[in-house]
């Protein structure tokens, strides 16, 4: 089919006139929506600046508080580490302040011993043993022998030592002479009227554990007995400070 153009002037005055009146209407209904649309993104863009603002302040808040906490935690964290070396530096003057009473408590009794006539033992005695570590793995022996103030002659004498303890499962004593390295007599030899310290450097062979030292105390004079005093390990060997 043929398409049909109508070249009548009538049927063309009519199309103008629809043109010519829907033009405009939508040229307005364009600016309309042109406008509308713009307020929206307007409106849009406040809402995004008010957001940010918002924003903007609770982060501050947030980095106050923030700020806040973290000097809370700081001097909490100090003062924990203040309170722990305060218990520290406690415990350490209680123990340093035992081991005074204890020392201190030695020596009343070791002066009791020596000046009162009525507490004394009669005739010469083992006062102390003390074992601390030396240089080299060594140990330094030291022993106090002592006698009453009534006494008032000069004693001589030996002492024999031994260290009782296990090696290999077994029981082994070993004397004095088995102790030390150096050419030395196998006793103590002393003589003092009052008290006398004697000292020695000493060795245990590699996987002996001692257990007990015996100290046996030989005047050379007839009237005098001997006697023999036996301590145990852990109680004579002095405890490496912390």
């Amino acid at each position: 089919m043929l398409k049909h153009d109508c070249p009548h002037p009538y049927h063309k005055s009519k199309q103008r006139a629809f043109i010519e009146k829907a033009v405009p209407i939508i040229v307005i209904v364009g600016l309309l929506l042109t406008f509308y649309l713009g307020r929206l993104s307007v409106r849009d863009v406040a809402e995004f600046v008010d957001e940010i603002d918002v924003l903007k302040t609770v982060s501050a808040d947030l980095k106050t508080q923030n700020s806040k906490l973290t000097k809370q935690v700081d001097f909490l964290e100090g003062a924990k580490k203040i309170d722990q070396q305060a218990r520290n530096d406690a415990r350490n003057a209680l123990s340093e302040l035992h081991d005074k009473l204890s020392e201190a408590k030695e020596q009343i009794g070791f002066y009791q011993r020596v000046v009162s006539p009525e507490t004394l033992v009669k005739g010469p005695y083992v006062h102390s043993v003390d074992v601390s570590s030396g240089d080299n793995g060594r140990l330094d022996l030291q022993i106090v022998v002592a006698q009453g103030s009534n006494n008032k002659r000069a004693v001589k004498g030996k002492l024999s030592v031994q260290v009782v303890g296990f090696q290999e499962g077994k029981e082994v004593s070993l004397p004095f002479k088995a102790l030390v390295q150096e050419q030395v007599s196998a006793k103590l030899a002393f003589s003092f009227r009052y008290f006398q310290v004697l000292a020695a450097d000493i060795a245990l062979p590699v996987g002996f554990a001692p257990e007990r030292i015996v100290v046996t105390l030989d005047p050379s004079s007839a009237k005098a007995k001997n006697t023999e005093t036996k301590w145990l390990w852990q109680d004579v060997m002095k405890k490496e400070p912390a």
